[in-house]
């Protein structure tokens, strides 16, 4: 019982770590408030309100970023799990599944909070001109994904090359020659041996 709960604990805190790195990482995109209104991609000139295309990419790199931290860690942490717990692989996978969704709520809750308010919330009371940034969000509900994604693909693979290779060193510590060519390779239907005159 120890073991699925050291896990869940694991992923969290790497949740944790993953939703710090997400925020420091992005830039925010900022816009301007017009007539109590916030409008992203725009900054104010003087008088005037310029638009800052570059600035929108922000939109979209929260929400990659999130995507790539996530399956980067969720691998990571699958790998771990499947070489550090082999007392049972079912509650490996049921510990690593809970733990990977965890980790994924836990870092895109911190990551929100540590980034800019809303400026939804604010743009009723801020002055014509007034420059805030966007907050730190991701775009639908597929981003989820990307820990539990990485997190499985990590473990399975890594249960799969060690499964293989432990069949591969049984077999070998018990007849060693099954490694060698077979003999069959090297006789004909007749049962001589292929380049050899038959008699």
């Amino acid at each position: 019982m120890l073991e699925p709960l050291l896990v869940l604990a694991a992923f969290a805190g790497a949740g944790a770590g993953v939703g710090w790195v997400w925020e420091r990482w992005w830039t925010p995109t900022v816009g301007v408030v017009v007539d109590g209104t916030w409008v992203p991609g725009y900054r104010a000139e003087g008088d005037l309100f310029v638009f800052d295309f570059p600035s929108l990419e922000g939109f979209f790199d929260g929400t990659a970023m999130y995507v790539v931290l996530g399956v980067l860690a969720g691998v990571l942490l699958g790998v771990l799990c499947s070489l550090l717990g082999r007392r049972s692989e079912l509650v490996m996978l049921v510990a690593v599944t809970a733990g990977s969704a965890l980790a994924s709520l836990v870092a895109y809750r911190l990551g929100a909070h540590l980034g800019p308010a809303d400026p939804t919330t604010l743009e009723a009371e801020a002055a014509t001109g007034t420059v805030l940034p966007a907050a730190l969000a991701i775009e639908g509900a597929s981003p989820f994904v990307a820990w539990p994604l990485g997190s499985l693909l990590g473990l399975c693979v890594t249960y799969l090359l060690t499964a293989v290779t432990a069949e591969s060193r049984r077999r070998e510590s018990e007849d060693p020659r099954w490694l060698e060519r077979p003999t069959w390779l090297d006789e004909d239907s007749s049962g001589t041996r292929p380049g050899s005159a038959s008699s």
